[in-house]
C-alpha cells in the first residue's frame, strides 16, 4: 500500500527568518513566497529492481499526476518520450514532471530508487506542470545514497531529503522554469479558489461560485475562461477528479465511500463521472496504478 506523506519544505529555522521579511533579500522573499504557494510534499520513496518483463509500459504510455525522480543504480533501462529513446545511465538522476506521457523498459534489467513528490498551489496546480521534457540532473550516489540507506526514520531525515531535492531542482533551474510558467492572473481568483478547496465536492456549482465572486454566472464564466484558459466547469471537474484519484491511490476506501466523501448522488454517478474523466473505472484505475512499476 502506498502511503501519502506530506511534509512542508520550509524548515523551522527558516520560518523565523520568514516572520521577519526585513532580514531577507528581495530574491529570498520571492523564493519564500513560491515555497509557501507551492509547498513541497514528498509522497513516496521506494526502491525497484526488475527485469524486462517486470519493467515495461506494455502497449500503453503512462502518465503520473505527481513529479517523479529516478535515481538509477544500474542496468540498461530507458524511457520513451515524444519519439525519443532516453537511456537511463547508472548514477544519474532523471526528473519527470507531472502529466508527461512516457514509455519505459529495459533490455535485460534495471535497478533504481524513485521518489514521487508534488509542489502544488491552492488550485492543485503543480509548479512543474507543463514542463514537457525529461531532464537528467547529474549524479546522485554521493549525496543521496547515505539517506536512502538509512531510510526516512524521522522528521529530520525528511527535511534533509526535501532540502537536497529542492536545492538540486533550484541549481538545475527547474524551479526557475516552473516559476516562468506560473499564470499570475490566478491571484484575482484567490477567494474563489479558497472556497473550492475548502468545500470541494461534486455539489459545487458555477452559480454558487458566482455569488462568492459577486458576478453573474455568465460574467464569471467568461472572465475565468479568458484568464485561466479553461472553463470554470472544466476546472471544477479537474479538481474533483484529482481528489478522487488521490483517494484511490493513497487510501483503501471503497468506491462507494469515495463517492460519499465527494458528495456524488450515488456510486453510479461517481463511476460515470470518473470513467468520463479517465477512460477507465475507479477500480481499474486503482489496480493499474498499484501494479505500475514506475
Amino acid at each position: 500500500m502506498f502511503q501519502l506523506i506530506k511534509w512542508t519544505f520550509l524548515a523551522d529555522k527558516d520560518r523565523d527568518m520568514h516572520n521577519n521579511q526585513s532580514l531577507l533579500t528581495t530574491e529570498q522573499q520571492s523564493a519564500f513566497r513560491i515555497i509557501e504557494s507551492y509547498p513541497f510534499n514528498l509522497q513516496l520513496l521506494n526502491y525497484f529492481e526488475g527485469d524486462k518483463p517486470g519493467w515495461s509500459h506494455g502497449k500503453n504510455l503512462v502518465k503520473n499526476q505527481t513529479n517523479t525522480l529516478y535515481f538509477i543504480a544500474g542496468g540498461d533501462g530507458f524511457m520513451l518520450h515524444e519519439g525519443k529513446k532516453i537511456p537511463l545511465k547508472a548514477d544519474q538522476i532523471y526528473f519527470i514532471p507531472s502529466d508527461i506521457s512516457r514509455g519505459f523498459g529495459c533490455k535485460t534489467k534495471i535497478s533504481k530508487y524513485y521518489i514521487m513528490f508534488g509542489m502544488s498551489n491552492i488550485l492543485g496546480r503543480d509548479l512543474f506542470h507543463g514542463l514537457n521534457k525529461i531532464v537528467c540532473l547529474g549524479p546522485w550516489r554521493k549525496i543521496f545514497l547515505p539517506i536512502f540507506k538509512k531510510g526516512l526514520t524521522n522528521n529530520a531525515m525528511y527535511y534533509q531529503l526535501q532540502f537536497l531535492i529542492m536545492k538540486l531542482l533550484t541549481e538545475k533551474r527547474m524551479v526557475e522554469e516552473g516559476i516562468q510558467n506560473i499564470n499570475h492572473k490566478e491571484e484575482r481568483y484567490r477567494k474563489l479558489f479558497r472556497f473550492i478547496e475548502d468545500n470541494l465536492s461534486a455539489r459545487i456549482t458555477v452559480a454558487e461560485l458566482s455569488e462568492i465572486m459577486d458576478l453573474s454566472t455568465q460574467g464569471l464564466s467568461r472572465a475565468f475562461h479568458r484568464d485561466m484558459g479553461q472553463t470554470l466547469k472544466s476546472f471544477l471537474n479537474d479538481r474533483i477528479n484529482k481528489s478522487a484519484t488521490d483517494y484511490l491511490i493513497h487510501t483503501d476506501l471503497m468506491v462507494k465511500e469515495i463517492s460519499e466523501a465527494m458528495r456524488f448522488d450515488d456510486e453510479y454517478y461517481f463511476n460515470r463521472f470518473f470513467k468520463k474523466m479517465n477512460n477507465k473505472t475507479p477500480l481499474t484505475y486503482r489496480k493499474q496504478f498499484r501494479r505500475m512499476p514506475y
